[in-house]
């Protein structure tokens, strides 16, 4: 796959996040909160150059440069995305190949880096990650919706030793996280749909989704359908713009507000289905 390098600059970048699927855009990499890299598929993109500049035009922003990228996996690009993060009792460690490293501990969760979203590095994932290891509740069955690497299908696992049902559109994200399921020795508690989600009558102890906020308000009936009575909704993906948007589709009497918190300019929410 050809791939390029966007760097784009200006006050309002998240502006972008709500157009990334419309112009290819594979990942993004914040650099400052004036600027940020865009790694977009060059057959996706160029065909949309012309709006994407216009969209760049009217939120006052500016694309700086543009490189090529080279003929491998994009997310190796990105160095600080192979380190190794702390969270909570879980130690992500990015893999630059679907091999484990010779020194590991018990602790660790394994990701191979790649077209999947989620290292664990993006202030969504990283506030996930942290708040599902803060939840009173133990979980016997989950629900992941826009799993993506599958990264909170694994920590939910190792945490709660949970059996998860993983729902993910993307072709190349569901095989990524195929390969982090076996890496991590998960691949039995863990079924993978590769499809939109589509509410139905299988109830879960919690639902964990980390998607665009559009998403999430669209698919409250489903959630709450699917949700036991008394249980945990944990959202993320939400820019701090688009809280109210969520306050006003999760709301009494079917939803209490248990916490939130921010992060780099994104939230996440712990919500709880009224009985």
């Amino acid at each position: 796959m050809s791939w390029k390098i966007l760097t784009v600059c200006g006050a309002n970048i998240l502006e972008l996040l709500d157009v990334y699927s419309d112009f290819g855009v594979l990942g993004a990499e914040e650099v400052s909160e004036s600027e940020i890299r865009l790694y977009v598929e060059t057959s996706h993109f160029e065909p949309l150059r012309e709006d994407f500049s216009k969209i760049l035009a009217q939120n006052d922003l500016q694309l700086t440069n543009e490189e090529i990228g080279e003929d491998q996996n994009w997310t190796i690009q990105c160095e600080e995305l192979l380190e190794p993060l702390i969270l909570g009792d879980i130690r992500v460690v990015p893999l630059h190949s679907a091999r484990l490293p010779e020194k590991r501990e018990a602790r660790d969760l394994f990701l191979y880096v790649g077209m999947g979203f989620g290292t664990g590095h993006h202030a969504t994932t990283h506030m996930m990650i942290e708040e599902l290891q803060k939840l009173p509740d133990v979980p016997s069955s989950v629900l992941d919706v826009g799993a993506g690497s599958g990264i909170l299908s694994v920590a939910a696992v190792k945490h709660f030793n949970a059996q998860v049902c993983a729902i993910e559109y993307d072709r190349d994200a569901c095989e990524n996280a195929e390969v982090n399921f076996t890496l991590n020795g998960v691949q039995d508690s863990i079924e993978m749909r590769a499809e939109l989600y589509t509410p139905s009558s299988t109830r879960y102890d919690l639902i964990i989704a980390n998607v665009y906020t559009e998403i999430l308000c669209q698919n409250e009936g489903g959630f709450y359908q699917q949700l036991a009575p008394g249980k945990a909704l944990l959202l993320s993906g939400i820019q701090q713009k688009e809280r109210g948007q969520i306050l006003g589709a999760f709301r009494e009497p079917r939803w209490h507000l248990e916490s939130e918190r921010e992060r780099s300019g994104w939230m996440f929410f712990r919500l709880r289905r009224n009985s």
